[in-house]
């Protein structure tokens, strides 16, 4: 018999940003080396097999897996509904679960348009996206069951 261990929300949450966190420094990492690049030439656009070598190496550590975000964001949005039309509605406990399920909600349909970026401008955007959606993520508080 297998075992499960409870994980807290913020456990999971953070378990699932960890990843992402660490593809944005490997992202800015390549960003910078691409834009002194870019500097060096003066502003000229990158050439054809720099543009190819800086889509290999996004491609190497593009992975934005967002399933257990994804699963907080079901968890959160189905404790809300749950709430809903009931005299709990109006408690700060209903504002906090449903806050908690927005933010989710809002990150989820952020991430999950972001395209694997292709030229320096797009991995500007995507870098943005991603911290973006980590400071948010980052400033979830998930509400206790009985506070």
């Amino acid at each position: 018999m297998i075992k499960s261990t409870y994980k807290s929300r913020a456990t999971r949450l953070s378990q699932a940003t960890a990843p992402i966190d660490s593809m944005v420094v490997h992202l800015e990492e390549i960003r910078n080396e691409f834009s002194d690049i870019e500097d060096a030439s003066e502003n000229v656009a990158l050439t054809k097999e720099q543009e190819d070598e800086l889509s290999a190496k996004i491609g190497e550590v593009w992975s934005l897996d967002i399933g257990e975000i994804e699963s907080l964001s079901e968890e959160m949005s189905s404790w809300r509904d749950n709430m809903n039309g009931t005299n709990l509605e109006s408690t700060s406990k209903y504002e906090t679960v449903s806050e908690c399920a927005d933010t989710l909600e809002n990150v989820v349909s952020e991430l999950s348009s972001l395209d694997e970026p292709r030229s320096l401008d797009e991995l500007e955007a995507a870098i943005a996206t991603l911290q973006s959606a980590l400071l948010d993520l980052e400033n979830i508080e998930f509400p206790g069951m009985y506070s």
